[in-house]
């Protein structure tokens, strides 16, 4: 059994386990499928969602701060009614300035969202992200076959940094072995070790945890 970590996103991402922490995740992979006859996943993600409308509410709030800046940052010209001796204020912003400013940083604060994600974080519920999340890993667990195991146990340790999440899946035949308790459990350690800065041992005691559980539950199958 060869053990599968997979890596989707951009080269930032790719940096999120440095060779020697792949090789050790990979050994405890192996390792735990030669305790337990399960198959062990992971996979981590720069995100799972698109989140338009987070891109399209932060375009509109530096659409609104532009064009409040020149509102009251740019100067008033004056001009003088040839027939009274009052000041006229002339208004700089005009109709058509001022919907360049509107669309202009509508689309720049849009593009900036895109390239930047940290950008629509405040405009994104954790809610909705977890429907992300959830919907991601799933996908991702039928589409690519795990469920359909070589022994007919598989696991997927889904990891999306926009979000800081992680969604562990498993098929019918773990929940014989796993509990809620065990599956929290897991992830908890995922997550300690990623807030530590040691994600690679916050891997290996997660699937540890799991082969554990389960240990020489599928070896028995073909």
């Amino acid at each position: 059994m060869e053990a599968v970590l997979l890596v989707a996103g951009k080269m930032k991402t790719k940096a999120f386990f440095t060779q020697d922490d792949s090789a050790r995740v990979k050994a405890a992979i192996d390792l735990a499928y030669a305790r337990s006859g399960c198959d062990i996943t992971i996979v981590v993600s720069d995100d799972s969602g698109r989140y338009d409308r987070a891109e399209d509410v932060f375009g509109v709030c530096l659409s609104a701060a532009i064009l409040t800046l020149c509102w009251f940052g740019l100067p008033v010209l004056q001009s003088t009614n040839s027939n009274s001796w009052e000041i006229q204020n002339a208004a700089i912003l005009s109709l058509p300035v001022i919907l360049m400013i509107m669309f202009g940083g509508f689309a720049l604060g849009a593009f900036l969202a895109t390239i930047f994600p940290p950008l629509k974080t405040l405009f994104v519920a954790r809610q909705e992200m977890a429907e992300e999340v959830a919907k991601a890993a799933e996908s991702f667990f039928y589409t690519q076959g795990l469920r359909y195991a070589k022994h007919g146990a598989g696991i997927l340790i889904y990891v999306s940094r926009f979000e800081h999440m992680v969604q562990l899946i498993g098929d019918d035949a773990t929940s014989q072995y796993l509990t809620d308790e065990d599956w929290q459990s897991a992830q908890n350690a995922i997550i300690s070790g990623i807030k530590r800065r040691q994600a690679a041992d916050g891997f290996v005691d997660a699937i540890t945890l799991l082969a554990q559980k389960q240990d020489g539950a599928f070896l028995h199958k073909s």
